[in-house]
């Protein structure tokens, strides 16, 4: 009743409304309201206009933004003059701050000693973190996405027979996985993975591969300079 009297004494602004079709699917509508008078009778007018495709346009617009500035983020996380885990967890926070995913990894590889070393962990997942903090590479799934040198995702963790813990996959509802081998001139430096409670969309899984090649490059960068610091260092104490 309220809303009818405030549509007879002044014009209210249209809003946007989710109705929901018989088959359950949502269908995003704008709706104005009007207050008019037919045949002395006052009478309150609604039109709900389908805006499903104006909505999609907005939200790949976002999308693209979130890409934009996330790719930002990496690219001044990767040029600032820092330690290699602070600017690992630099990357790891960008992630999951632009594209709202439950947790990011980074690790570097130990070419010695075949195993991957966890350096930088962000988000609300701490699904295993005390144990993957040193992961072998033998025999071990991380092992196979290096071997693979391919990127692994999964949109359907709890029923993907690869994933055993299935109580945490329900408990933080993850949803989808993705890993990515961290390459640079035919070396595998790293890895990077990502938890997130929805499913990764293509568009996403590209802008990670970019995402993933810039960060491979700034860990080499990292290890040249650190090896760089090493030899002024060894030819400072022979001068000495």
């Amino acid at each position: 009743q309220q809303l009818f009297d405030r549509a007879h004494q002044e014009v209210i602004p249209p809003f946007e409304f989710v109705l929901k079709r018989r088959d359950g699917t949502a269908l995003p509508v704008e709706v104005s309201l009007s207050g008019i008078v037919f045949d002395g009778k006052s009478l309150l007018l609604g039109v709900a206009r389908d805006i499903t495709l104006r909505k999609q346009v907005e939200e790949q617009q976002e999308r693209h933004m979130r890409y934009v500035s996330l790719r930002a983020d990496i690219s001044q996380a990767l040029v600032q003059h820092s330690s290699l885990d602070i600017m690992l967890q630099r990357c790891c926070k960008a992630l999951v701050h632009h594209l709202h995913v439950a947790s990011s990894r980074i690790w570097t590889m130990n070419e010695k000693e075949q195993v991957l070393e966890l350096q930088a962990s962000a988000g609300i997942s701490s699904y295993h973190l005390e144990t993957q903090k040193r992961m072998a590479v033998e025999n071990s799934k991380p092992g196979h996405i290096i071997q693979e040198r391919r990127p692994s995702l999964i949109n359907d963790v709890l029923n993907d027979p690869l994933i055993n813990d299935k109580c945490w996959v329900r408990e933080e509802g993850i949803v989808a996985l993705v890993s990515y081998p961290l390459i640079l001139d035919e070396q595998v430096v790293g890895m990077m993975t990502l938890f997130a409670q929805k499913q990764f969309t293509e568009e996403t899984f590209n802008v990670l591969t970019l995402v993933a090649d810039a960060i491979a490059q700034g860990i080499g960068r990292k290890w040249a300079e650190e090896r760089l610091e090493k030899q002024v260092e060894q030819r400072t104490r022979e001068l000495s």
